[in-house]
Protein backbone atom coordinates (compact mmCIF):
# COMPACT_ATOMS: atom_id res chain seq x y z
CA UNK A 1 0.00 0.00 0.00
CA UNK A 2 2.83 2.28 0.88
CA UNK A 3 4.68 1.96 -2.12
CA UNK A 4 1.16 2.35 -4.22
CA UNK A 5 0.73 5.68 -2.57
CA UNK A 6 4.49 6.40 -3.43
CA UNK A 7 3.06 5.90 -7.45
CA UNK A 8 0.00 8.13 -6.48
CA UNK A 9 1.64 11.01 -4.52
CA UNK A 10 4.33 11.35 -7.88
CA UNK A 11 1.56 11.45 -10.41
CA UNK A 12 0.01 14.02 -8.52
CA UNK A 13 3.12 16.21 -8.12
CA UNK A 14 4.05 15.96 -11.60
CA UNK A 15 1.37 18.35 -12.34
CA UNK A 16 1.37 20.08 -9.13
CA UNK A 17 5.49 20.94 -10.36
CA UNK A 18 3.99 21.88 -13.88
CA UNK A 19 1.99 24.23 -12.50
CA UNK A 20 4.12 26.11 -10.08
CA UNK A 21 7.05 26.06 -12.98
CA UNK A 22 4.21 28.12 -14.71
CA UNK A 23 3.40 30.41 -12.17
CA UNK A 24 7.41 31.48 -11.10
CA UNK A 25 8.55 31.74 -14.26
CA UNK A 26 5.55 32.64 -16.80
CA UNK A 27 5.27 36.71 -15.74
CA UNK A 28 1.50 37.50 -17.24
CA UNK A 29 0.80 34.42 -15.56
CA UNK A 30 -3.67 34.40 -15.04
CA UNK A 31 -5.69 32.05 -13.20
CA UNK A 32 -7.98 32.45 -16.31
CA UNK A 33 -5.60 30.38 -18.41
CA UNK A 34 -6.64 27.13 -20.11
CA UNK A 35 -3.65 25.55 -19.01
CA UNK A 36 -3.61 26.62 -15.71
CA UNK A 37 -7.47 24.89 -15.55
CA UNK A 38 -6.06 21.90 -17.52
CA UNK A 39 -3.03 21.87 -14.82
CA UNK A 40 -5.68 22.09 -11.87
CA UNK A 41 -7.72 19.38 -13.41
CA UNK A 42 -5.44 16.99 -13.91
CA UNK A 43 -3.61 17.71 -10.37
CA UNK A 44 -7.89 17.11 -9.24
CA UNK A 45 -8.04 14.08 -10.57
CA UNK A 46 -4.64 12.61 -9.49
CA UNK A 47 -5.80 14.05 -5.91
CA UNK A 48 -9.10 12.05 -6.30
CA UNK A 49 -7.38 9.13 -7.50
CA UNK A 50 -5.26 9.03 -4.06
CA UNK A 51 -8.29 9.49 -2.12
CA UNK A 52 -10.26 6.97 -3.89
CA UNK A 53 -7.20 4.55 -3.43
CA UNK A 54 -7.13 4.62 0.07
CA UNK A 55 -10.86 4.33 0.80
CA UNK A 56 -11.42 1.43 -1.63
CA UNK A 57 -8.44 -0.63 -1.36
CA UNK A 58 -9.29 -2.18 1.70
CA UNK A 59 -12.46 -3.25 0.18
CA UNK A 60 -11.39 -3.93 -3.48
CA UNK A 61 -8.12 -5.57 -3.75
CA UNK A 62 -7.40 -5.16 -7.30
CA UNK A 63 -5.95 -1.68 -6.91
CA UNK A 64 -3.65 -3.37 -4.94
CA UNK A 65 -1.49 -4.02 -8.56
CA UNK A 66 -0.32 -0.03 -9.67
CA UNK A 67 2.84 0.44 -11.40
CA UNK A 68 4.78 2.80 -12.70
CA UNK A 69 4.91 2.22 -16.83
CA UNK A 70 1.29 3.26 -16.41
CA UNK A 71 1.59 6.48 -14.87
CA UNK A 72 4.32 7.17 -17.13
CA UNK A 73 2.49 6.44 -20.09
CA UNK A 74 -0.75 8.45 -18.94
CA UNK A 75 1.47 11.86 -17.82
CA UNK A 76 3.72 11.94 -21.30
CA UNK A 77 0.02 11.39 -23.72
CA UNK A 78 -1.50 13.88 -21.77
CA UNK A 79 1.84 16.64 -21.59
CA UNK A 80 1.72 15.93 -25.67
CA UNK A 81 -1.67 16.70 -25.58
CA UNK A 82 -1.46 19.97 -23.53
CA UNK A 83 1.31 21.24 -26.62
CA UNK A 84 -1.31 23.04 -29.42
CA UNK A 85 -3.41 24.51 -25.52
CA UNK A 86 0.31 26.02 -24.53
CA UNK A 87 0.86 27.54 -27.78
CA UNK A 88 -2.74 29.11 -28.06
CA UNK A 89 -2.65 30.54 -24.91
CA UNK A 90 1.05 32.12 -25.72
CA UNK A 91 0.69 32.80 -29.37
CA UNK A 92 -3.01 34.90 -28.84
CA UNK A 93 -4.17 34.61 -32.39
CA UNK A 94 -6.71 36.29 -33.64
CA UNK A 95 -10.19 34.74 -33.94
CA UNK A 96 -11.70 34.60 -37.79
CA UNK A 97 -15.18 34.19 -38.66
CA UNK A 98 -16.49 34.60 -42.14
CA UNK A 99 -19.58 36.63 -42.79
CA UNK A 100 -21.06 33.08 -44.22
CA UNK A 101 -19.50 31.41 -41.16
CA UNK A 102 -21.13 33.95 -38.16
CA UNK A 103 -24.95 34.01 -40.70
CA UNK A 104 -24.67 29.66 -39.42
CA UNK A 105 -23.77 30.20 -36.33
CA UNK A 106 -26.09 33.16 -35.72
CA UNK A 107 -29.40 31.11 -37.23
CA UNK A 108 -28.44 27.78 -34.85
CA UNK A 109 -27.95 30.31 -31.76
CA UNK A 110 -31.32 31.68 -32.49
CA UNK A 111 -32.97 28.43 -32.95
CA UNK A 112 -31.78 26.87 -29.81
CA UNK A 113 -32.59 30.37 -27.65
CA UNK A 114 -36.71 29.85 -29.04
CA UNK A 115 -36.15 26.04 -28.31
CA UNK A 116 -35.14 26.88 -25.20
CA UNK A 117 -37.68 29.07 -23.42
CA UNK A 118 -40.60 26.19 -22.86
CA UNK A 119 -38.15 23.39 -21.31
CA UNK A 120 -36.93 26.08 -19.03
CA UNK A 121 -40.50 26.99 -17.89
CA UNK A 122 -41.96 23.96 -17.27
CA UNK A 123 -38.18 22.66 -16.01
CA UNK A 124 -38.27 25.84 -13.26
CA UNK A 125 -42.05 24.43 -12.37
CA UNK A 126 -40.65 20.85 -11.62
CA UNK A 127 -37.70 21.93 -9.71
CA UNK A 128 -39.31 22.27 -6.10
CA UNK A 129 -41.31 18.96 -6.49
CA UNK A 130 -37.46 17.25 -7.09
CA UNK A 131 -36.78 18.55 -4.13
CA UNK A 132 -39.90 17.61 -2.01
CA UNK A 133 -37.87 14.74 -0.66
CA UNK A 134 -34.02 14.23 0.09
CA UNK A 135 -34.12 11.08 -1.08
CA UNK A 136 -36.70 11.40 -4.17
CA UNK A 137 -33.57 11.79 -6.43
CA UNK A 138 -31.74 8.59 -6.05
CA UNK A 139 -34.82 7.10 -5.97
CA UNK A 140 -35.49 8.01 -9.37
CA UNK A 141 -31.72 7.40 -10.10
CA UNK A 142 -32.09 3.57 -8.89
CA UNK A 143 -35.59 3.46 -11.20
CA UNK A 144 -32.99 4.23 -14.43
CA UNK A 145 -30.19 2.14 -13.59
CA UNK A 146 -33.13 -0.43 -12.82
CA UNK A 147 -33.97 -0.40 -16.70
CA UNK A 148 -37.21 1.52 -15.66
CA UNK A 149 -38.51 3.99 -17.71
CA UNK A 150 -38.64 6.99 -15.70
CA UNK A 151 -41.77 9.95 -16.12
CA UNK A 152 -40.61 13.05 -19.15
CA UNK A 153 -42.27 15.65 -17.00
CA UNK A 154 -42.25 17.78 -20.03
CA UNK A 155 -45.10 18.08 -22.20
CA UNK A 156 -45.22 16.75 -26.08
CA UNK A 157 -44.00 20.32 -27.59
CA UNK A 158 -41.55 20.51 -25.06
CA UNK A 159 -39.79 17.16 -25.19
CA UNK A 160 -39.27 18.10 -29.09
CA UNK A 161 -37.65 21.41 -28.77
CA UNK A 162 -35.52 19.65 -25.83
CA UNK A 163 -34.41 16.89 -28.22
CA UNK A 164 -32.64 19.59 -30.23
CA UNK A 165 -31.22 20.98 -27.20
CA UNK A 166 -29.56 18.19 -26.46
CA UNK A 167 -28.30 16.65 -29.64
CA UNK A 168 -26.86 20.16 -29.83
CA UNK A 169 -25.31 20.64 -26.62
CA UNK A 170 -21.87 20.41 -27.75
CA UNK A 171 -22.18 23.69 -29.81
CA UNK A 172 -24.36 25.58 -26.76
CA UNK A 173 -21.42 26.82 -25.39
CA UNK A 174 -19.01 27.86 -28.26
CA UNK A 175 -22.24 29.73 -29.48
CA UNK A 176 -22.82 30.85 -26.29
CA UNK A 177 -19.06 32.91 -26.80
CA UNK A 178 -19.25 33.48 -29.90
CA UNK A 179 -22.32 35.81 -29.76
CA UNK A 180 -20.03 37.57 -26.69
CA UNK A 181 -16.73 38.33 -29.05
CA UNK A 182 -19.23 40.51 -31.35
CA UNK A 183 -18.96 44.45 -31.00
CA UNK A 184 -22.58 45.04 -30.69
CA UNK A 185 -23.61 41.63 -28.08
CA UNK A 186 -27.25 40.51 -28.78
CA UNK A 187 -28.86 39.85 -25.25
CA UNK A 188 -32.00 38.07 -26.15
CA UNK A 189 -29.86 35.31 -28.21
CA UNK A 190 -27.12 35.32 -25.00
CA UNK A 191 -29.70 34.48 -22.32
CA UNK A 192 -31.62 31.81 -24.54
CA UNK A 193 -28.38 29.90 -24.67
CA UNK A 194 -27.99 30.21 -21.19
CA UNK A 195 -31.42 29.08 -20.70
CA UNK A 196 -30.41 26.37 -22.69
CA UNK A 197 -27.18 25.30 -20.13
CA UNK A 198 -29.74 26.21 -17.26
CA UNK A 199 -32.47 23.66 -18.16
CA UNK A 200 -30.10 20.97 -19.27
CA UNK A 201 -28.08 20.82 -15.35
CA UNK A 202 -31.84 21.15 -13.88
CA UNK A 203 -33.33 18.47 -16.53
CA UNK A 204 -30.46 16.05 -15.65
CA UNK A 205 -30.58 16.68 -11.73
CA UNK A 206 -34.30 16.46 -11.88
CA UNK A 207 -33.93 13.15 -13.64
CA UNK A 208 -31.73 11.90 -10.80
CA UNK A 209 -27.96 12.38 -12.44
CA UNK A 210 -24.85 14.14 -11.85
CA UNK A 211 -22.51 13.21 -14.90
CA UNK A 212 -24.26 15.42 -17.09
CA UNK A 213 -24.64 18.33 -15.14
CA UNK A 214 -20.97 18.01 -14.11
CA UNK A 215 -19.59 17.49 -17.69
CA UNK A 216 -21.68 20.95 -19.36
CA UNK A 217 -20.45 23.21 -16.48
CA UNK A 218 -16.83 21.91 -17.02
CA UNK A 219 -17.32 22.47 -20.58
CA UNK A 220 -19.19 25.77 -19.98
CA UNK A 221 -15.54 27.11 -18.10
CA UNK A 222 -13.15 25.43 -20.69
CA UNK A 223 -14.86 27.15 -23.75
CA UNK A 224 -14.63 30.19 -21.78
CA UNK A 225 -10.97 30.11 -21.06
CA UNK A 226 -11.08 29.48 -25.32
CA UNK A 227 -12.90 32.34 -26.02
CA UNK A 228 -11.96 34.70 -23.21
CA UNK A 229 -9.23 36.53 -25.04
CA UNK A 230 -11.22 37.61 -27.89
CA UNK A 231 -13.90 39.14 -25.79
CA UNK A 232 -13.75 42.46 -24.64
CA UNK A 233 -12.54 43.55 -20.88
CA UNK A 234 -16.36 44.94 -19.70
CA UNK A 235 -18.21 41.43 -21.39
CA UNK A 236 -15.37 39.58 -19.58
CA UNK A 237 -16.12 41.09 -16.07
CA UNK A 238 -19.52 40.65 -16.36
CA UNK A 239 -18.93 36.88 -17.63
CA UNK A 240 -17.00 35.91 -14.58
CA UNK A 241 -19.73 37.89 -12.37
CA UNK A 242 -22.75 36.25 -13.83
CA UNK A 243 -21.23 32.76 -14.38
CA UNK A 244 -19.98 32.67 -10.86
CA UNK A 245 -23.50 33.09 -9.78
CA UNK A 246 -25.06 30.55 -12.08
CA UNK A 247 -22.22 27.67 -11.51
CA UNK A 248 -22.37 28.12 -8.21
CA UNK A 249 -26.14 27.44 -8.19
CA UNK A 250 -25.39 24.45 -10.30
CA UNK A 251 -22.91 23.29 -7.70
CA UNK A 252 -25.62 23.61 -4.85
CA UNK A 253 -28.21 21.61 -6.97
CA UNK A 254 -24.76 18.86 -7.61
CA UNK A 255 -24.31 18.54 -3.95
CA UNK A 256 -28.10 17.90 -3.43
CA UNK A 257 -28.25 15.14 -6.34
CA UNK A 258 -24.80 13.94 -4.23
CA UNK A 259 -26.24 14.26 -0.96
CA UNK A 260 -29.36 12.32 -1.75
CA UNK A 261 -27.90 9.74 -3.52
CA UNK A 262 -25.36 8.79 -0.57
CA UNK A 263 -28.06 9.10 2.12
CA UNK A 264 -30.06 6.62 -0.19
CA UNK A 265 -27.29 4.15 -0.46
CA UNK A 266 -25.63 2.27 2.11
CA UNK A 267 -22.63 4.22 3.14
CA UNK A 268 -20.83 1.17 4.59
CA UNK A 269 -17.61 1.95 2.15
CA UNK A 270 -17.71 5.54 2.23
CA UNK A 271 -17.67 7.75 4.85
CA UNK A 272 -18.77 10.54 3.41
CA UNK A 273 -19.99 12.13 0.10
CA UNK A 274 -16.79 13.81 -0.77
CA UNK A 275 -14.49 9.93 -0.49
CA UNK A 276 -17.83 8.88 -2.76
CA UNK A 277 -16.81 11.99 -5.46
CA UNK A 278 -13.38 11.00 -5.26
CA UNK A 279 -14.63 7.62 -7.23
CA UNK A 280 -16.26 9.69 -10.56
CA UNK A 281 -12.57 11.93 -10.70
CA UNK A 282 -10.12 9.15 -9.69
CA UNK A 283 -11.21 5.67 -10.56
CA UNK A 284 -9.95 6.51 -14.63
CA UNK A 285 -6.62 6.95 -13.54
CA UNK A 286 -6.57 3.75 -11.15
CA UNK A 287 -8.97 1.50 -14.01
CA UNK A 288 -6.06 2.45 -16.71
CA UNK A 289 -3.57 1.46 -14.43
CA UNK A 290 -4.75 -2.14 -13.40
CA UNK A 291 -6.89 -3.10 -16.27
CA UNK A 292 -6.16 -1.14 -19.38
CA UNK A 293 -2.29 -1.13 -19.57
CA UNK A 294 -3.09 -5.17 -19.58
CA UNK A 295 -4.75 -5.50 -23.01
CA UNK A 296 -2.30 -3.32 -25.01
CA UNK A 297 -2.17 -6.02 -27.84
CA UNK A 298 -6.13 -6.18 -28.05
CA UNK A 299 -8.82 -3.84 -29.85
CA UNK A 300 -12.30 -3.09 -28.91
CA UNK A 301 -12.22 -2.33 -33.25
CA UNK A 302 -12.81 1.46 -32.90
CA UNK A 303 -16.37 1.40 -31.29
CA UNK A 304 -14.93 3.63 -28.35
CA UNK A 305 -13.35 6.39 -30.68
CA UNK A 306 -15.00 6.19 -34.22
CA UNK A 307 -18.44 4.97 -33.94
CA UNK A 308 -19.97 6.98 -36.76
CA UNK A 309 -17.95 4.68 -39.06
CA UNK A 310 -18.34 2.17 -37.19
CA UNK A 311 -22.19 2.57 -37.59
CA UNK A 312 -21.53 2.84 -41.21
CA UNK A 313 -20.10 -0.41 -41.54
CA UNK A 314 -22.49 -2.22 -38.98
CA UNK A 315 -25.55 -0.72 -40.95
CA UNK A 316 -27.15 0.84 -37.99
CA UNK A 317 -26.11 3.56 -34.96
CA UNK A 318 -24.19 2.00 -33.01
CA UNK A 319 -25.79 1.42 -29.48
CA UNK A 320 -24.58 1.79 -25.98
CA UNK A 321 -24.77 -1.69 -25.30
CA UNK A 322 -22.81 -2.43 -28.23
CA UNK A 323 -19.74 -0.28 -27.08
CA UNK A 324 -19.94 -1.67 -23.59
CA UNK A 325 -19.79 -5.21 -25.18
CA UNK A 326 -16.68 -3.81 -27.39
CA UNK A 327 -15.03 -3.16 -24.03
CA UNK A 328 -16.14 -6.33 -22.52
CA UNK A 329 -14.18 -8.25 -25.59
CA UNK A 330 -11.03 -6.96 -24.37
CA UNK A 331 -11.67 -8.59 -21.07
CA UNK A 332 -12.12 -6.01 -18.55
CA UNK A 333 -15.65 -4.23 -17.80
CA UNK A 334 -16.47 -2.25 -21.13
CA UNK A 335 -18.99 0.15 -19.37
CA UNK A 336 -16.08 1.88 -16.28
CA UNK A 337 -13.92 4.73 -17.42
CA UNK A 338 -10.37 4.61 -18.03
CA UNK A 339 -9.57 8.35 -18.59
CA UNK A 340 -9.70 9.96 -22.06
CA UNK A 341 -6.46 8.34 -22.86
CA UNK A 342 -8.18 4.71 -22.41
CA UNK A 343 -10.71 5.83 -24.86
CA UNK A 344 -7.95 6.04 -27.44
CA UNK A 345 -5.94 2.82 -25.94
CA UNK A 346 -8.80 0.51 -26.10
CA UNK A 347 -8.87 0.54 -29.97
CA UNK A 348 -5.35 1.78 -30.98
CA UNK A 349 -3.26 -0.22 -28.48
CA UNK A 350 -0.61 0.89 -26.60
CA UNK A 351 1.96 1.65 -30.08
CA UNK A 352 -0.47 3.52 -31.65
CA UNK A 353 -2.44 5.64 -28.92
CA UNK A 354 0.60 7.85 -28.83
CA UNK A 355 1.11 7.82 -32.66
CA UNK A 356 -2.52 9.37 -33.04
CA UNK A 357 -1.87 12.07 -30.16
CA UNK A 358 1.34 13.33 -31.63
CA UNK A 359 -0.79 13.08 -35.04
CA UNK A 360 -3.51 15.72 -33.94
CA UNK A 361 -1.12 17.60 -31.59
CA UNK A 362 0.90 18.61 -34.75
CA UNK A 363 -2.43 19.43 -36.45
CA UNK A 364 -3.97 22.32 -33.54
CA UNK A 365 -0.61 23.41 -33.05
CA UNK A 366 -0.10 24.09 -36.61
CA UNK A 367 -3.11 26.09 -36.53
CA UNK A 368 -2.71 28.38 -33.65
CA UNK A 369 1.52 28.81 -34.57
CA UNK A 370 1.89 29.10 -38.06
CA UNK A 371 -0.07 32.12 -38.49
CA UNK A 372 -1.59 34.74 -36.27
CA UNK A 373 -5.33 33.58 -36.13
CA UNK A 374 -7.63 30.87 -35.31
CA UNK A 375 -10.26 29.87 -36.98
CA UNK A 376 -14.12 29.52 -35.64
CA UNK A 377 -13.37 26.05 -36.80
CA UNK A 378 -10.40 25.10 -35.09
CA UNK A 379 -11.82 26.53 -32.31
CA UNK A 380 -14.90 24.89 -31.74
CA UNK A 381 -12.89 21.73 -32.21
CA UNK A 382 -10.51 22.69 -29.79
CA UNK A 383 -13.32 23.18 -27.58
CA UNK A 384 -14.76 19.30 -28.31
CA UNK A 385 -11.53 17.82 -28.00
CA UNK A 386 -10.45 19.34 -24.79
CA UNK A 387 -13.89 18.22 -23.30
CA UNK A 388 -13.44 14.44 -23.85
CA UNK A 389 -9.83 14.99 -22.38
CA UNK A 390 -11.27 16.28 -18.86
CA UNK A 391 -14.48 13.90 -18.62
CA UNK A 392 -16.06 10.89 -19.74
CA UNK A 393 -19.17 11.64 -22.08
CA UNK A 394 -21.57 9.07 -21.10
CA UNK A 395 -22.86 7.50 -24.74
CA UNK A 396 -26.32 8.29 -25.53
CA UNK A 397 -28.69 7.20 -28.78
CA UNK A 398 -27.96 9.30 -30.92
CA UNK A 399 -23.93 9.71 -30.90
CA UNK A 400 -23.26 13.40 -31.14
CA UNK A 401 -20.47 12.45 -33.03
CA UNK A 402 -22.38 12.66 -36.46
CA UNK A 403 -24.24 15.91 -35.58
CA UNK A 404 -20.24 17.37 -35.30
CA UNK A 405 -20.24 16.02 -39.04
CA UNK A 406 -23.20 17.63 -40.49
CA UNK A 407 -22.43 20.55 -39.01
CA UNK A 408 -18.66 20.91 -40.21
CA UNK A 409 -20.38 19.99 -43.40
CA UNK A 410 -22.46 23.74 -43.50
CA UNK A 411 -18.72 25.28 -43.58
Amino acid sequence: MLTNNILLIGYLGLYIILYLLRATKKSNFSPLSIMNFLLIYFAFSAFSSFVYYNVISIFISKYDDLTLPPFIYLAVCNIVAFIPFFKYENNEPSLIISDRQMKVLDKIAILLAICAILPFIETVFQIPKALVSSEGLAEIYEEKLEGAEVENYMSFISRKFFYIILILDYFTAPLLFVQMTKKVVNKKIVIGLILCLVTLWAYNMIRGGRSTMVQSILYTIVCYLLYRKHISDSVNKRIVYYGTVIISVGAVALMAVTLSRFIARDSSVYNNPFEWMALYFGEGNLNFNVDMWNVADKTSGGFKTIPLIMSIFEGHMITVPEIWAAGDSLGIPGNYYYTWIGQIYSDWNVFLTPVIIVFLTSIFSKQVSSSGYISIISLLSSCIIIMEKIMEKKERKHKSSKWHTIFWACF
